[in-house]
């Protein structure tokens, strides 16, 4: 897991330095966000939890829809560089540097998990049904 860990660090010293994009980011933004709002639930939702802050580290993200049509948005991300930089761009979203495969969650927390690009880091079916069985709990 130190691995991983140190990866999106560098990735995210990196883009932080190199890779504005911001052509990609909104477009990436604006596809993900389409599908949220697909499947957005249509009765009020309490607490969300989203599994991968890159996307609001260097862009809107997912945040502005979710704090709009949630109570709570609570955010991990394996790098304490993109969290950091989310807690600078997004104060009102509460962050927590975590890895997904051990959640430093209570059980049935969240009503509503996010995991857009997530699961797909993963090298492993052992990682990745670990880190759902985290997620479901």
């Amino acid at each position: 897991m130190n691995t991983q860990r140190q990866h999106w660090e560098t990735t995210a010293e990196e883009w932080q330095q190199k890779h504005r994009q911001v052509l990609w980011r909104q477009h990436s933004d604006a596809v993900n966000l389409a599908l949220v709002q697909r499947w957005w639930p249509n009765e009020s939702v309490g607490s969300v939890l989203k599994t991968d802050l890159f996307d609001e580290a260097f862009g809107d993200g997912l945040f502005p829809f979710m704090r709009l049509n949630a109570k709570s948005v609570n955010g991990i991300d394996i790098s304490a560089a993109i969290a950091s930089s989310v807690r600078r761009r997004c104060p009102e979203l509460q962050t927590t540097v975590a890895d997904v495969r051990q959640l430093p969650f209570g059980n049935d927390q969240f009503d509503l998990i996010i995991s857009n690009s997530t699961l797909d880091h993963f090298q492993t079916t052992a990682e990745i049904s670990l880190a759902v069985g985290e997620l479901y709990r």
